[in-house]
């Protein structure tokens, strides 16, 4: 067996090629006591030119070309050489080495060949070979100097050399040749010295080192966002760098735009200490929604996020529906006044058909039409966790409202819906009418400025007089006349369940002074608070105080919840929590009212506009006390004061 090895064949796992020169028996005898005799005159001690020494393994001996070629009886003096692509595999233990690797000429150098013998070959042969029994580190007659060997061809080298599996036991004593020895020292030089050896120079790597282990460390991502802003030319905001070790980062009218993100998603990936997370109204467009639904993929950490009114339309839309597939945490998503389309709303069913953490969604102010609430409406049908979805200001009208009107048949987590500013009409109250019959779990229902009409408005108060598990219901600014409120109002009546009913700025209705003392007597009846227009623009119910006198009641159902879930808001211990932290906490406490609801109540909370709330006086009542200080105007009793 011959092996080359240049430009050609001198790359790893390259295969070899094999000569079988085929023989009489005869020639086989001569052939061999010619090598035997050629060996023992000329190189007694089996050594090459370079004083390396030859190796052969069992089942091969070593042959000069000459002695081969000079029994050929006429034949082709080399067999005829096979394409690259049908060279045999390498041999197991094979040694592959270039051919001349101290710099000989062809005519100073003698070429050698493997040649596969038979067993019975291998016993005569030992005799003439002094016992070399091992594979050859053979040199070929053509090639290149080692300068052009390269690196692939040390490599070879320094594999033959090691291979010392079948060495004879004097082999170590052995001297190597400059060509070896070139060939190690170039390896060794290449490798470098071992990390626990004293040649072992650790000045830059220790630098390297430490930078890593302070990014490692870092649990609020200051160094990498420093890292990122400082590789793509940005100037870090101040605000960020200052707030990264917040829970709560507030960052509104910055003007980010896509590529500034791309930083901001690489530090909040790192981390591990903020939960609440508002970047609206920033110009994030879809670049920059992408950065962000792939950072909360990895980050576990975060529990709301608002990227309202950041134009990220369809890319910035996929992609967060792709993270929610994914995402266990994310609680709280708001969406709002993004330019979404229908064809948004198909991926954001299927994820919510997938999701299982998310509890709070917001789609309203976006351009879903009648097919992206029919998308919708599918994914509310099949999801399990979603307790308030706000779909207002859309365009969802018929045939989206009662598709989403026959989803609450099989959604049974839903809470709280908000399909206000919708176009629904009387097939999506029809459909709604139905709905309410089964549905126990629905709390609050949002259907103000539709196109309620009396006919449908009779349909929706079937609805509510059946059901068991409503307990708001507003229908402002819907045109109903004093026929449509009258079903509205029996069907109040049965259902006791009901606490706050809405039915301000309805414009077909003039309520008189009968209608509002019939209005009195049933809220003086039962514990219920109705949101009306008042007699002539006189005793009208304001939301604010309307609000309070709800929140009033919650508080005083659930002190002691609202105070450890305050405290642990608190992290200072300041006693004060900002308003979206009290936004959340109350959502998670349970109370069950409208983003729009619960954005009136804060507004009122927080009186000095500073945008944090002393929870202590709140929880005491001190605040609402003060908040509730004016009272109601009485009814006007003549026509001249009316």
């Amino acid at each position: 067996m011959a092996t080359t090895l240049g430009p050609k064949f001198g790359k790893r796992n390259r295969t070899v090629q094999k000569r079988f020169v085929h023989r009489s028996a005869k020639q086989k005898t001569k052939n061999t006591q010619k090598s035997s005799q050629l060996r023992s005159e000329s190189n007694p001690d089996n050594r090459d030119d370079s004083g390396s020494p030859l190796i052969a393994r069992p089942g091969y001996k070593i042959r000069p070309w000459s002695s081969i070629s000079s029994h050929s009886s006429g034949k082709e003096k080399f067999p005829q050489r096979r394409s690259r692509s049908t060279f045999p595999t390498t041999l197991p233990g094979h040694i592959r080495t270039p051919r001349c690797l101290n710099g000989s000429t062809d005519d100073d150098v003698q070429s050698w060949s493997v040649t596969e013998l038979k067993d019975d070959d291998i016993s005569s042969e030992e005799e003439d070979d002094g016992g070399v029994d091992r594979e050859l580190l053979q040199i070929s007659q053509q090639g290149d100097s080692f300068s052009d060997v390269g690196i692939n061809e040390a490599k070879q080298i320094l594999a033959a050399c090691q291979d010392v599996g079948d060495q004879p036991d004097d082999f170590e004593d052995r001297p190597l040749s400059p060509a070896t020895r070139s060939a190690l020292e170039f390896q060794s030089w290449l490798e470098g010295p071992q990390i626990d050896s004293d040649e072992y120079d650790t000045d830059l790597e220790d630098e390297n080192a430490n930078v890593t282990a302070e990014v490692a460390q870092d649990p609020t991502g200051r160094l990498i966002y420093q890292q990122q802003c400082k590789k793509l030319g940005l100037v870090p905001i101040s605000y960020i760098l200052r707030n990264l070790g917040e829970r709560h980062i507030r960052m509104r009218y910055h003007y980010l735009g896509g590529p500034a993100t791309k930083p901001l998603a690489a530090a909040f990936r790192k981390n591990t200490v903020i939960e609440m997370l508002d970047l609206s109204d920033n110009y994030l467009d879809g670049e920059g929604g992408a950065y962000l639904a792939n950072m909360l993929r990895e980050n576990m950490f975060i529990v709301q996020l608002n990227v309202s009114d950041n134009f990220i339309r369809s890319r910035g839309c996929r992609a967060f529906a792709r993270m929610l597939d994914t995402n266990t945490t994310l609680k709280t998503l708001i969406l709002q006044g993004n330019h979404l389309m229908d064809s948004d709303a198909k991926y954001l069913a299927e994820a919510l058909k997938n999701n299982l953490s998310l509890t709070s969604l917001d789609l309203s102010h976006n351009e879903f039409g009648e097919r992206g609430g029919i998308y919708l409406a599918a994914g509310l049908a099949a999801n399990e966790f979603l307790i308030d979805i706000d779909l207002s200001w859309n365009s969802i009208c018929q045939k989206g409202g009662v598709a989403i009107a026959n989803a609450l048949k099989k959604n049974k987590t839903l809470e709280i819906l908000d399909l206000s500013w919708n176009g629904l009409a009387y097939n999506g109250c029809l459909a709604l009418m139905r709905a309410l019959k089964e549905n126990t779990k629905l709390k609050v229902l949002d259907l103000s400025n539709n196109h309620i009409n009396t006919k449908a408005a009779q349909k929706l108060g079937i609805g509510i007089k059946r059901n068991k598990g409503l307990e708001t219901i507003l229908l402002s600014m819907n045109h109903m006349n004093a026929e449509g409120l009258d079903y509205i109002l029996k069907a109040v009546t049965i259902n006791t369940n009901i606490k706050l009913l809405g039915i301000e700025y309805c414009l077909d209705i003039n309520i008189s002074p009968k209608i509002y003392v019939k209005l009195k007597e049933l809220e003086d009846s039962r514990d219920i608070i109705i949101l009306h227009g008042g007699v002539g623009g006189y005793t009208k119910a304001r939301a604010d105080t309307t609000m309070l006198a709800l929140f009033d009641r919650f508080i005083v159902e659930n002190q002691m919840d609202l105070e450890d879930l305050f405290m642990t808001f608190d992290k200072d211990k300041s006693g004060d929590i900002t308003l979206d932290e009290m936004k959340y906490g109350l959502k998670d406490a349970g109370i069950r009212l409208t983003n729009k609801q619960l954005d009136v109540l804060l507004d009122e909370l927080d009186a000095d506009k500073s945008g944090t709330i002393e929870y202590h006086e709140l929880l005491r009542g001190q605040l609402l006390r003060n908040k509730r200080s004016k009272s109601e105007p009485s009814l006007p009793t003549s026509d001249h004061e009316r």
